[in-house]
């Protein structure tokens, strides 16, 4: 009787449970994708797709095979959402109709994949796997195509799943397309097309600007064909066609090329707009903020090279543009300046817009979401090119209307001169005595302005003889007060060592810390250079003043090393002549009236003093301020041009 009613209690709770199992959602675990003529793709993302996550990475598909797990789809499908620190495994069956004239294949679009390991079941029982992605070497791929190809060929057993792992350490998209062959050479064929027009107008938009610089020499013209280059690149790193063409051996470069293009594009934006707008305005504020704009870029480049923030995102992008676009209105609103500016920031930040939007999952992925990018960016670069050649347009329309003002200013001058020649007719119709004293006095008049001309060009011939008399006793009162000044430094020179000379006069000699290292670097090496590492006697130059750099070892000699003056941390001329007054006149002055007359602590002075007494017992480099034989110290000449 119990096993009855148990029997019955499980039929009741089986028929009131089986609504709620039938209005519960499915998900599939396995999906399978037919493929006939009828069709020419199906694009599929992991909405229809299922996958399971990896978290460990360590999952072989052998394990996976083992322990099965769960495979699963999403409600809400978008690039923001994918885990860059698992590996997605996806699962699917392909059913190509037998009646099938078509060759199909297996495209998967972004090219920032780092790993992409497809397994495909063969006929015979064996497994073919193939690897791919951006951390590998192009040549690795079986089509030569910037996107990732796997061709369903007929070996391939269909009954059993395929198995797709995904590594990458960066956010990528999912979004995978079963296309027939002859659909993908279509669409490949005119979107090679498309990237070829497009960059050949890049290419002709950098030449033409070339070549109005070298005509204007305008700098906005250089920031524009940077600013083309540089997105030229970043069209081209994100279409994949960079790693195709440029460095398809060195898969390493596309870990970081996406994160400095972004930030490159930034900084050139910014720096073309700031060549474009007329430097009157731009106020202190607007430098400012551009420069607060620069370092912002910076910062994003950095945090995405720590890992941050997302290096296939355009974050630095996101930011620059809105700040410009809000510039440019305001600064557009006090000028004349064009607008077309203002529209190609519009069209790169709603290119931005649309790309987040595709990001987050907010809108499809179809043709315009995808090339919604590439597109803004070439309006961009149009808008751009129409706003040098508008702003080339108002320039000469400002000339045309000072033209234009000049002109009316002769014809208002024309039409006084008509007026004036009317009344002096209507003079002459009322009186011809009037007509002949007023020709009279005109004709006087006329004689008179013809002397004074006369006697102007007379007076301006006198002028110009005087000025040039007095432009040639100018030069020679610069040469007596030159020679003067070099008599009177010969003077100070004879008296140098034989009497005191005071800081006035020595700074006369020495004026400067320049003047002090030129006198040591010809007392220094006078002999040449000698290196005192390893004795060499060959030196050159180097990018510092004053030292030299040994040809042999590459020891770079100061011209204060080795010197008594080696760490000074006081004026270069000061000690010059601390050292004069120590070595020639040490009584001439106590500690005292130095530390007055140099501005000096006495302890400083001292020290030095001390300094200098131990150096030329050590006999380092000391200014020995010898006389040579026409009695001048041994320094170069100040006077040089």
């Amino acid at each position: 009787m119990k096993k009855l009613h148990r029997n019955i209690i499980t039929i009741i709770a089986f028929i009131l449970a089986t609504p709620l199992m039938l209005s519960a959602e499915v998900r599939p675990s396995e999906v399978v994708i037919g493929l006939d003529d009828t069709m020419q793709q199906q694009l599929l993302n992991l909405e229809s797709i299922p996958y399971w996550k990896d978290s460990t990475r360590l999952i072989s598909y052998e394990e996976l095979l083992v322990r099965n797990p769960k495979f699963d789809v999403t409600d809400h499908y978008s690039k923001a959402d994918y885990d860059n620190d698992a590996n997605y495994w996806l699962k699917f069956k392909v059913n190509i109709d037998h009646n099938s004239a078509k060759h199909w294949i297996i495209e998967i679009y972004d090219q920032k994949i780092q790993e992409i390991f497809v397994f495909l079941p063969l006929l015979d029982g064996t497994l073919k796997k193939e690897i791919m992605g951006a951390s590998h070497p192009y040549e690795k791929r079986m089509y030569d195509h910037k996107n990732f190809v796997i061709p369903l060929t007929h070996d391939i057993d269909f009954s059993k799943p395929i198995y797709v792992k995904v590594n990458s350490n960066k956010k990528v998209d999912l979004h995978m397309n079963f296309r027939s062959i002859n659909r993908f050479v279509q669409y490949s064929t005119k979107e090679y097309l498309w990237f070829g027009l497009q960059y050949g107008a890049f290419i002709i938009m950098a030449v033409y600007s070339l070549l109005l610089w070298t005509s204007i020499r305008d700098f906005k013209y250089i920031a524009y064909i940077g600013h083309i280059v540089v997105v030229c690149l970043y069209s081209m790193t994100n279409d994949g066609v960079a790693f195709q063409f440029l460095w398809p051996k060195t898969p390493g470069i596309n870990t970081f090329i996406n994160a400095f293009l972004s930030f490159a594009v930034s900084v050139t934006v910014t720096n073309f707009i700031r060549e474009v707008v007329d430097k009157k305005l731009l106020t202190r504020p607007y430098h400012i903020g551009i420069n607060i704009l620069f370092g912002i870029q910076f910062l994003v480049l950095v945090l995405t090279i720590m890992g941050e923030v997302p290096a296939e995102g355009r974050l630095s992008l996101s930011i620059t543009l809105p700040v410009l676009l809000v510039g440019l209105v305001s600064i557009y609103r006090k000028s004349t300046m064009s607008p077309y500016y203002i529209i190609g920031i519009s069209f790169l930040l709603i290119g931005c817009i649309v790309w987040y939007l595709k990001w987050y999952g907010i809108i499809p992925h179809n043709f315009f979401t995808f090339y919604g990018f590439r597109m803004s960016v070439i309006a961009e670069m149009l808008a751009f090119s129409f706003a040098l050649y508008d702003t080339l347009r108002l320039l000469k329309e400002s000339e045309h209307q000072a033209q234009r003002k000049l002109l009316n200013q002769q014809r208002i001058t024309e039409l006084m001169h008509e007026q004036v020649i009317e009344e002096q007719k209507k003079n002459i119709e009322l009186s011809n005595k009037v007509n002949e004293e007023l020709e009279q006095k005109v004709k006087e008049r006329t004689d008179e302005l013809q002397k004074r001309e006369i006697q102007l060009e007379e007076l301006n011939q006198q002028l110009s003889q005087r000025a040039e008399k007095l432009g040639k006793t100018n030069y020679k009162l610069d040469v007596t007060n030159y020679n003067l000044k070099d008599e009177i430094k010969k003077v100070i020179e004879k008296r140098f060592v034989n009497s005191v000379v005071t800081i006035t006069e020595f700074q006369d000699l020495f004026p400067d810390a320049t003047a002090c290292k030129r006198y040591l670097a010809k007392q220094k090496w006078s002999n040449g250079f000698k290196c005192k590492q390893c004795g060499n006697c060959s030196g050159s130059k180097t990018g510092q003043t004053f030292t030299m750099r040994c040809t042999k070892c590459g020891y770079v000699d100061s011209v204060t090393s080795n010197t008594v003056f080696h760490g000074v941390k006081f004026d270069l001329t000061k000690a010059f002549y601390l050292s004069y007054i120590t070595l020639y006149q040490p009584d001439a002055y106590r500690n005292i009236e130095l530390s007055e007359m140099l501005d000096m602590s006495r302890n400083t002075i001292s020290k030095f003093k001390t300094k200098v007494k131990e150096a030329k017992e050590n006999k380092l480099l000391i200014p020995n301020f010898t006389i040579e034989e026409n009695n001048t110290i041994e320094i170069e000449d100040k006077k040089q041009a």
